[in-house]
């Protein structure tokens, strides 16, 4: 059976993904369900607390359950799935439900993390990616990432490791999330696009607004 992939820019179809209607009673009984498979894994588990000393998941589920009655959907799942990135949650099958879960997102570039230094490792494998992103053709790998968004380097990576990997330290899974989203598991993005603040080799800084690539399989 061949699956049928669709490819285009975030900007132009993101009002078109959505995720499922959940009444309030569903909501609670999966994020119970959720909050039963935390507590099994805090029993089986027992380096469970220590790789993840930052992150109170019962507690964090305790808040989604008792704010339900006032959560959309989408705030809902967010919250579901940041929360199971966050602690690496491998036990759970869940996945955000509608045809948000058809998604994955691509940026036209991949990073490598060197001594603290982001830079530019090589360029997205898919041709249809790198249609949709002309202007990475003005970035060479081997550069060095200054600025994501306006924000320095590490901040960022610092400040989206609980959301964009299901990891708990500056590893290269870390850095691969950035330029990957499986939508299934994991929110969009804030910004249609990723803005690069980049240096080359002789020293020289630009800049490159380079935008996130949505891939549907059905």
């Amino acid at each position: 059976m061949t699956i049928e992939k669709q490819f285009a820019l975030l900007l132009h179809i993101r009002k078109d993904i959505k995720i499922s209607y959940y009444t309030t009673n569903q909501k609670i009984l999966l994020a119970t369900k959720i909050k039963q498979q935390i507590e099994y894994s805090l029993e089986k588990h027992s380096h469970f607390d220590d790789e993840y000393p930052d992150i109170n998941a019962l507690e964090r589920i305790d808040i989604i359950i008792s704010h339900i009655p006032i959560l959309s959907d989408k705030e809902f799942h967010y919250h579901i799935s940041n929360l199971l990135q966050a602690i690496r949650n491998i036990y759970t099958p869940y996945s955000i439900p509608g045809n948000h879960r058809c998604y994955k997102l691509h940026l036209a570039v991949q990073f490598k993390l060197r001594k603290n230094e982001l830079y530019i490792s090589k360029f997205s494998s898919i041709i249809r990616v790198l249609r949709y992103s002309s202007n990475a053709l003005d970035i060479s790998v081997g550069d060095k990432v200054l600025l994501i968004n306006g924000i320095e380097t590490m901040d960022y990576v610092n400040q989206n490791k609980w959301v964009e990997a299901p990891v708990n330290s500056f590893t290269q899974s870390i850095i691969n999330a950035m330029s990957f989203r499986d939508c299934a598991r994991m929110p969009l993005p804030e910004t249609d696009t990723m803005e690069l603040v980049l240096e080359r080799l002789n020293g020289k800084a630009y800049t490159v607004d380079l935008p996130w690539v949505a891939e549907f399989s059905q």
